[in-house]
């Protein structure tokens, strides 16, 4: 996250910390509403069952 030891200015700093939560941090860490899987797990699993539905669906 912090690659320097210190900020240019408070902008440089909320970016930063923003980047970090948003784009890192919550994609990884378990989420309560998902089962506890974190975004990409679940991101996966309701894809990985989307297309056995349309693979069934194609089937019949």
């Amino acid at each position: 996250m912090l690659e320097k030891g210190s900020f240019d200015s408070l902008e440089d700093a909320q970016t930063e910390l923003f980047d970090y939560i948003e784009v890192y941090y919550n994609r990884i860490r378990r989420h309560s509403a998902l089962g506890y899987e974190s975004p990409e797990k679940f991101e996966q699993i309701y894809n990985q069952n989307e297309l056995l539905i349309l693979q069934s669906k194609l089937s019949v």
